[in-house]
């Protein structure tokens, strides 16, 4: 087997209060934790403990910067913040009740006629926002640039749903077909364990194996 790289642990925000009334947050900035989501932030630390962390990148959306803060004064890493791992601009869909949202965002995909089609789908740009194609050349980028190839160990990276979801199926070579089933739970950790050139060797969910490219 190849030697491996050094980690990559892919953490959903804690909770927010957008989240808490069902609200669809994508690049609003302000949404605040919950003490719930706080709480989540705090149980993501633990998992993450006595992990060789070396760096913890973080979206600068407040929801995501606030857990990173938690999590980083929990391992002793600095936060440091990029706009690469904000979630998905889901343009004038922001603000809106997710099941509206959700109904406008089936109408765009059925306006391409790609609705039911996950390869289709991820160029679907939503409320005149970003497609999902559009949020992977932002991950990508971030993940073949040096604060990743780098670092000398593991590296944290405190992100969104629909932007770790992305990354996933990037980094497992799934090219979108299973996206939709890929749930990723508030305050959850996906630690992806790769081989030194780069292929995903196992993914860990908040503690539970979980099947790679091959099965």
């Amino acid at each position: 087997m190849n030697p491996a790289a050094p980690a990559l642990h892919l953490v959903r925000h804690g909770q927010s209060t957008w989240n808490l009334i069902g609200l669809v947050q994508g690049q609003t900035a302000h949404p605040e934790l919950t003490e719930l989501g706080r709480d989540q932030a705090v149980r993501a630390a633990t998992r993450l403990a006595d992990l060789p962390i070396v760096r913890l990148l973080t979206s600068d959306l407040v929801r995501a910067a606030q857990t990173a803060e938690i999590i980083g004064a929990a391992i002793g890493v600095r936060p440091q913040a990029t706009a690469l791992l904000r979630e998905q601009d889901v343009g004038d869909l922001e603000g809106r009740p997710s099941d509206d949202a959700a109904l406008a965002w089936e109408a765009a995909a059925q306006a391409l006629d790609v609705y039911g089609d996950p390869i289709g789908a991820v160029d679907v740009r939503p409320g005149g926002g970003e497609s999902l194609r559009d949020v992977l050349a932002r991950v990508t980028a971030l993940l073949a640039s040096p604060w990743i190839t780098e670092a000398a160990g593991d590296v944290v990276l405190v992100s969104h749903g629909d932007t770790i979801r992305v990354m996933l199926a990037h980094l497992l070579g799934d090219e979108f077909e299973d996206l939709d089933w890929r749930r990723v739970d508030n305050g959850e950790v996906h630690s992806v364990h790769r081989t030194d050139d780069g292929a995903v060797r196992y993914v860990v969910r908040s503690g539970a194996l979980v099947p790679g490219p091959q099965g």
